[in-house]
This record gives structure tokens, C-alpha cells and sequence, in this order.
């Protein structure tokens, strides 16, 4: 379960905890894991892997990964 501190108040913030309370409260499981990615302009590639997000405080996302 994520723990929400502070919540940034601006709506991509709100719109992401409506989703995640739409998910919990269907029972998906999961959805603690979340892709971060990042786009290198050399190679012109997208590199990606998943995490598990523990915290949102305020506008920060706070995750561990292996």
C-alpha cells in the first residue's frame, strides 16, 4: 500500500490517488509497481524498469527497486 504525506495539491497528484483508490478499493493487486523511464538522445532508446513505490510526500515519489 502506498502512504500518501502531504499530497501536492495540483492535479496530476489528486488525478494519480483517485486512480490508485479506484484500484485498491477493486482489489487489483500490484499496484505498488510502477515503471520509471528515461529517454537517452544518444541512442535515441527508452530505458525502463519497475519499482515499487512506497511514498508520495508532497510532489516526490519515493520507491525502492533491486
Amino acid at each position: 500500500m502506498i502512504r500518501f504525506n502531504n499530497l501536492n495539491k495540483e492535479a496530476p497528484y489528486l488525478f494519480f490517488k483517485e486512480k490508485y483508490d479506484a484500484a485498491f478499493a477493486a482489489g487489483q493487486k500490484n499496484i505498488e509497481a510502477i515503471s520509471i523511464a528515461s529517454f537517452n538522445m544518444k541512442k535515441k532508446e527508452v530505458d525502463s524498469r519497475y519499482v515499487n513505490l512506497k511514498f508520495i510526500e508532497n510532489d516526490k515519489f519515493i520507491f525502492f527497486s533491486n
